[in-house]
């Protein structure tokens, strides 16, 4: 490659890198105003182990308090998950727990939302489809461990949106 390219495609990677390291604050308000349920985590179309369950909801209620003023309260119910990628097990048995990341296989969350004031007035909510067509051309730290970085990502988008 020569030079020029190189130094576009740094740059293009270091500004990747900037957006995934551009990580919301710590929870300014409580936790205690943020309220997260499940929904028949059972009966989600993944996402059936429950500590990845309980690793998405605490990970969305920390964020998510962030956007909650102290006198405000935010329930938000997820109904369901797919997780980024599938599973083709047409592959043969050694592919059954392997998850395959492909364009066909974004996340989407599905999820209610209910804001209410210190008077118990209903400030803003909504049902909402979350999902990330784009997953794949988002840049992801090199061997993260996190099987939800995806989810987190679509989940850490829709607050910065839905909320500012």
């Amino acid at each position: 490659m020569n030079g020029p390219l190189l130094a576009i495609l740094a740059l293009a990677a270091a500004a990747a890198h900037a957006a995934i390291a551009d990580d919301p604050p710590a929870a300014e308000g409580p936790v205690e105003d943020v309220n997260v349920v499940l929904a028949e985590p059972e009966n989600f179309t993944d996402l059936a182990p429950q500590h990845l369950a309980g690793q998405l909801r605490d990970h969305l209620q920390r964020r998510a308090a962030q956007y909650v003023a102290e006198d405000q309260t935010l329930t938000i119910t997820l109904n369901d998950v797919d997780m980024a990628g599938g599973f083709e097990i047409w592959r043969g048995p050694q592919f059954f727990d392997v998850r395959i990341m492909r364009d066909v296989y974004p996340p989407r969350i599905d999820l209610s939302f209910e804001l209410t004031g210190a008077d118990g007035a209903v400030l803003a909510s909504g049902e909402r489809r979350l999902q990330d067509l784009s997953y794949l051309m988002r840049v992801r730290p090199k061997n993260d461990p996190d099987q939800l970085t995806y989810e987190k990502q679509l989940l850490d988008e829709w607050l910065r949106k839905e909320f500012r």
